[in-house]
């Protein structure tokens, strides 16, 4: 297990924390500060294959092996400094949203391609931007949301294996109409849209085979205290529905390995104790719940991970 502090009391730095999931035990541990001093550094991730960890800042992605030795640094364009973006897990490609759109560089190319222009909303309506552009299916694609005033209208897929055609096209089209700006404006790629429900996100979590998305309950009375998820499959297209109970005291849920895990308060006949039992949820079309007989009294319980045979760590308050 991976556990990281973002930031702590010295300023902007990264501790990182490797965990036996058996036993509860630190194995090793790493300060990765900010270079230069006061640069954020945004999140950490463990590698798809597992073997190393990338640690995404404002002006670089750090390179990590699985022994949270640093191993290189992947440092980016001017233009994508300050914008949301993100790379694959070899640093041979990046993608980025700044003013215009979607954008792909491949390392040793000076130049991007505009994959994709923001969508034109309707006339009197708020401007629709592509955000939070994330690599899918280890690099053959890439996910973004279509966000308008502060809401998830959809989320759009991009198959790079359509590129190098698209840019055969691009570059037949230069030739004949001898208008360089014209295909640049529109972007190279036709995106398919993920069938998410539209709405505020609460949670959103990307992998390269699926995105689950968290939502507030929809404003439905018989969900007054849960939560409405989607879980939708890249490889094969499909979307399931399911919800979640909602109380702050619980703690954060975990969504990993097709698993969300969470603690759901218990009731009891008195009011002397509180109780939280530790449940899983089993993402796709059955959607099984597990009860682990897990419980926790009196105390918060937070989810720190959870590795892929479903033993959890966990701390409580």
């Amino acid at each position: 297990l991976l556990y990281h502090i973002q930031q702590t009391a010295s300023g902007y730095q990264m501790l990182l924390f490797e965990v036996n999931p058996r036993t509860g035990g630190v194995i090793r541990s790493a300060e990765i500060p900010a270079e230069p001093a006061g640069e954020e550094l945004f999140r950490a991730e463990v590698t798809a294959d597992g073997t190393g960890v990338l640690i995404f800042a404002r002006e670089r992605v750090i390179q990590l092996d699985s022994r949270l030795t640093r191993t290189g640094e992947v440092q980016l364009p001017e233009q994508a400094v300050g914008t949301e973006y993100d790379c694959t897990d070899d640093g041979e490609q990046l993608c980025y949203v700044d003013e215009e759109g979607l954008w792909l560089l491949d390392s040793g190319e000076k130049k991007p391609v505009l994959l994709a222009a923001h969508p034109t909303a309707s006339e009197g309506e708020p401007e629709i931007r592509l955000a939070r552009p994330r690599f899918i299916e280890e690099g053959k694609g890439i996910l973004t949301a279509e966000v308008q005033d502060g809401k998830t209208l959809y989320y759009t897929r991009y198959d790079l294996e359509d590129l190098e055609e698209a840019l055969e096209d691009q570059e037949k089209d230069r030739n004949r109409k001898k208008d360089k700006d014209e295909d640049e404006e529109t972007g190279l790629l036709e995106g398919r849209r993920v069938g998410i429900y539209p709405g505020t996100v609460l949670t959103e979590v990307c992998t390269d085979d699926y995105l689950v998305v968290l939502y507030p309950n929809r404003e439905d009375t018989e969900l007054t205290g849960y939560l409405a998820g989607t879980v939708h499959y890249f490889e094969s297209d499909a979307t399931f529905s399911f919800i979640l109970p909602d109380d702050a005291e619980a703690g954060p849920r975990l969504i990993i390995h097709d698993r969300v895990y969470y603690f759901e308060r218990v009731p009891q006949a008195g009011e002397e104790n509180i109780v939280f039992e530790l449940k899983v949820l089993e993402l796709g079309s059955t959607m099984n719940r597990i009860s682990s007989g897990l419980q926790v009294s009196n105390a918060e319980p937070r989810i720190l991970g959870a590795d892929t045979e479903g033993r959890v760590l966990f701390s409580f308050v």
